[in-house]
């Protein structure tokens, strides 16, 4: 079973690029397979991709899945590991072997659970963006442009002693000093800030992380967007195909495996520990802080009215239609605040320059009726 990191540096590439077009890829195949009532076989639509696309992305791909499809037993998951998420390939070693109808709907779940995922990156890598941009501006701001503008009002008003200049001159002079003498201390301090918040939000486990997760804004958004990622992902894992069904453990089991980030598993491993401690047979096995209050309370209800596998399938489809429309908006929010932080204090920044030099011409009467 080949690992990311085992592949030929082409396929690497081939699979890095295609990977924001592979939701439309899985509805293509499921479409295909489910319109030629199994005429058609994943080999060949492999063959034929190799065939139109030489060169291209999916051509490189369509190569190397044809290869490792033919000499693996006709193992699909097997043959896609490591060139597509590792989650996404989870539902598929589940499905193949589930009978008959069951990889062309898996193959359509993953297609929305991937086009859902990566409308969600979007979503916050425009955020991180717009938080970049806007703490750049604010960082500038209050630091190089003070140290430009005190140097020239003090060429300008170079007559008057440093002394004798009002109290908001005189700040604006101590704070270019001191961002003169830390500034680059600060600077390294915001930086390793910086890597460590990052760092963080993949890896950073416990009691403190738990309390991070329901109280700063920013665990919060990203425990959110999992948890909505995680309850799309188990009511697909949940569902029952062909002669195949998964109960709570076995679907939690199977998430476990594909999951990467240490933050992620620490989540996924507690809610496992508390279907070993009530048995899995009720909601509450998922009262963990993986999921927002919302969440939760949606998920008890409808597996309360409906049982465990429908109520996955109810909070999948709430989740999708309302969760994430509610954190894309949040995000929304988000890049305005963060860049509204930006032009808040370019505008601050000038009027305290403005007040500086309205300031001066006091200064400068009081400095000419002394002499």
């Amino acid at each position: 079973m080949a690992r990311k990191h085992d592949l030929p540096f082409a396929v690497r590439q081939a699979a890095a690029k295609f990977k924001s077009k592979r939701a439309d890829y899985y509805s293509y195949l499921a479409s295909m397979l489910t319109a030629s009532k199994g005429g058609t076989k994943i080999l060949t639509l492999f063959e034929r991709d190799a065939q139109r696309y030489p060169g291209a992305a999916r051509g490189i791909l369509a190569a190397w899945w044809l290869d490792q499809y033919s000499n693996n037993g006709s193992n699909l998951a097997d043959a896609w590991q490591g060139t597509f998420p590792d989650d996404e390939i989870s539902i598929i070693r589940v499905a193949q072997d589930a009978g008959e109808g069951a990889l062309e709907t898996a193959l359509g779940d993953i297609a929305r659970i991937a086009a859902l995922g990566d409308r969600i990156k979007s979503e916050v890598l425009g955020t991180l963006m717009a938080a970049i941009i806007g703490l750049s501006i604010a960082l500038v701001m209050s630091t190089l442009f003070p140290m430009f503008s005190s140097k020239k009002l003090q060429e300008i008003y170079s007559f008057i002693p440093l002394d004798q200049w009002g109290p908001k001159g005189t700040a604006l002079n101590d704070h270019a000093a001191r961002v003169s003498d830390i500034g680059i201390y600060v600077l390294f301090a915001i930086a390793i800030a910086l890597a460590y918040v990052q760092w963080s939000i993949n890896n950073w486990v416990g009691p403190m992380r738990d309390w991070a997760d329901r109280n700063i804004v920013l665990y919060r958004a990203i425990r959110d967007i999992k948890g909505a990622l995680f309850l799309s992902t188990m009511a697909t894992l949940s569902r029952k195909r062909g002669n195949v069904s998964y109960t709570l453990s076995e679907s939690l089991s199977v998430f476990s495996q594909s999951v990467r980030s240490p933050w992620l598993k620490w989540r996924v491993e507690e809610v496992m520990a508390r279907v070993d401690t009530t048995g899995g047979v009720s909601s509450e096995s998922l009262a963990t802080n993986l999921l927002s209050k919302d969440m939760f309370h949606f998920l008890r209800d409808t597996q309360e009215a409906r049982g465990f596998a429908n109520g996955f399938q109810e909070t999948g489809k709430y989740v999708e239609a309302v969760i994430v429309n509610d954190l894309v908006a949040k995000m929304t929010v988000y890049r305005w605040v963060l860049l509204m932080l930006g032009v808040g204090t370019v505008i601050a920044i000038m009027a305290w320059q403005f007040s500086v030099i309205y300031e001066m011409k006091g200064v400068m009467q009081t400095f000419y009726s002394s002499k």
